[in-house]
This record gives structure tokens, sequence and C-alpha cells, in this order.
């Protein structure tokens, strides 16, 4: 009888044992899997070089930098000069006008311009870093994607540089050809040139 007992009582053991150990092995499988999926989903970066050279005098100098989806909606403001995302679009309605609109700008917080303005900067090449998020740090579905430049570089004269990307796996550069809106041809070396390169997540 007591034989039996013992028996038992080690067949109950094992079971436990082999029960736990396969709810481990299922648990370790859902991380694993969990790993895989945000992995996958994973966006890598994407670094635009604006050189500039600063103008003289008033009515330029003005530029924003975003990334907008495949249908046109912005997903992440990047830089914006602070005299326009101050407000200074109410006195000057040229300055970055498509920027204005897609942003929404006078309905953004001073913590919320705080975060993407700045002074307008000095002549040379100045690099702005989307890294895959949206305007409140959440990660990004992978697809297609379009960064913006856009600059008032005299009076009503705005230029635009756009290129389209895909956050695949594969490293990309982009050199967009200028958009003017008109044949000014004072300031119109205000943006020189302007260059993207995705990079991959790793």
């Amino acid at each position: 009888m007591k034989t039996k007992s013992v028996l038992v009582s080690a067949m109950v053991c094992i079971g436990m044992i082999v029960a736990c150990g396969g709810t481990a092995s299922r648990s370790q499988a859902g991380d694993l899997a969990d790993t895989r999926s945000e992995e996958g989903k994973k966006i890598g970066k994407l670094e635009i070089t604006v050189d500039y050279k600063r103008q003289d005098g008033r009515g330029s100098n003005q530029y924003a930098v975003w990334v907008e989806d495949a249908v046109g909606n912005l997903v992440k403001t990047l830089y914006v000069t602070r005299f326009t995302a101050g407000g200074g679009y109410k006195k000057r309605p040229d300055c970055t006008p498509l920027w204005v609109t897609k942003a929404h700008a006078p309905s953004l917080s001073k913590e919320q311009i705080d975060a993407f303005s700045g002074a307008t900067p000095q002549t040379g090449a100045h690099v702005y870093t989307w890294d895959g998020t949206d305007q409140e740090g959440k990660e990004t579905e992978p697809g297609s994607y379009t960064f913006v430049v856009e600059a008032t570089y005299l009076g009503s004269h705005i230029v635009l540089f756009k290129g389209e990307f895909d956050t695949g796996h594969t490293e990309i550069t982009l050199t967009p050809e200028p958009e003017f809106n008109s044949d000014e041809s004072q300031n119109r070396d205000m943006i020189q040139k302007v260059t993207a390169r995705y990079i991959p997540a790793s």
C-alpha cells in the first residue's frame, strides 16, 4: 500500500513538471513571437540634409521640414524656423503656408512648438532626422512616406523639395529637384540642395 502511494505521488510530480515545462515553453514562444513582430514593424531612420545659405533683408530665411504619409497627412514636423512657428505666419502669411496648413499651426501649444522650432540657422549643411515616430512619439506603421522641405525665400516666393520613400529593408538616397512657385531670382539660392538618406532598421 505504501509502495502504491509513493508511486502515485511520483506520477503526480512528474505530471506537474511536464505541465509547467509546457507552459513555460509556450510563454517563451509567445515572447519570441512578440519580439519578432516588433522587430518586423520597426522603422529605420531618415536623415534629411539641407544646404542652407542665409539671406540678407526681410521676407526670407523661413523654412520647415516634415514627414507626411502616403495620403498627405502630416506625420511629424522635424524643424520650423522659430519666427514662423511662433506665429510669424500671422504677420506674414507667406511664411511656409503649406506647413502652416498641414500642421494646423494655430492649434499648436507652446510646448509642441518648442519641441521642433529653432532659431534661423547659420549658413551651412543642417541635418534633420526622422526616427519613424509621429508627433506624439508613437512608432508609425511601415509603408510609403514623403519628406518635405518648404522655404519662403523672398516675400511670397516659395520653393519645395519633396521625396517619397518606403520604410523597407533597403537603404536609399534621394536628391529631389526644387519646385519654385515663381521665376523670382533674388534669394533663389537660399536652399541650395536637399539630400535624404533612409537607413533601414538593423
